[in-house]
């Protein structure tokens, strides 16, 4: 609840305006089918559904495969988790904590803005 909690509030201080939480990845998934969403911030650590696992639901389903992916992670990028989550589509790793200036670099990068 703190990470999305602090996740919320630098969103928010960039200007986005709709967010929507999830308590965990399955949650999220539900969210996903019952909406449109521009963007996707995940956590990697989550109950029930990890974000890895989101991320691979998120890109093989033709309706969300377009939504860019960050996924926020406290594991080291060389980490046997890590290794491999590009595959799964993330389009962007960034560590914890959720620091404004690195979150803003890559929504503009992503959103193309």
């Amino acid at each position: 609840r703190l990470a999305r909690n602090h996740i919320r509030r630098v969103l928010e201080g960039m200007g986005l305006k709709k967010i929507t939480e999830a308590e965990n990845g399955a949650m999220a998934l539900t969210h996903i089918k019952d909406a449109e969403f521009d963007l996707v911030v995940t956590d990697y650590n989550m109950p029930e559904m990890d974000g890895r696992e989101l991320s691979e639901f998120i890109r093989f389903n033709p309706e969300t495969a377009h939504i860019p992916i960050i996924m926020v992670t406290s594991e080291s990028q060389d980490s046997m988790h890590m290794a491999n989550i590009q595959q799964t589509g993330v389009n962007a790793l960034c560590d914890k904590p959720f620091e404004p200036t690195e979150v803003r670099a890559m929504l503009a990068a992503l959103l193309g803005e």
